[in-house]
């Protein structure tokens, strides 16, 4: 393989992989805006709040399966991907917390007082 070719295959690659990237923080962003956007007052919004929360969790994990490919397969400084998944670790914490919490709808639908 000719050096320029490697280089335009190097090119395509990182071209992907920013791309996957950025689609994972668009559906982050979109399924967290959806979630806060349902105030429950019937069950079955509390469900699809908490569905539109988990897709927004499991996003950040794939987000991490994507910084770990690109850590493996291109030439990248490991430690700024590192400081990444850190803190998409902290957003998971954080969505979880909020999943968490909603518990309080799920008592007040339950109890009649929503």
């Amino acid at each position: 393989m000719k050096k320029s070719d490697m280089k335009s295959s190097w090119k395509r690659t990182l071209r992907l992989q920013r791309k996957v990237i950025v689609d994972c923080l668009r559906n982050i962003t979109e399924e967290v805006y959806v979630a806060n956007s349902i105030y429950p007052t019937y069950r079955e919004e509390l469900i699809e709040r908490r569905v539109h929360q988990d897709r927004a969790v499991g996003q950040c994990y794939r987000l991490t399966q994507e910084l770990q490919y690109a850590i493996e397969t291109l030439p990248v400084d490991v430690n700024k991907y590192l400081r990444f998944a850190e803190m998409i670790q902290t957003e998971i914490n954080l969505l979880k917390g909020w999943r968490k919490s909603d518990n309080k709808f799920k008592s007040a639908l339950q109890e009649g007082n929503l």
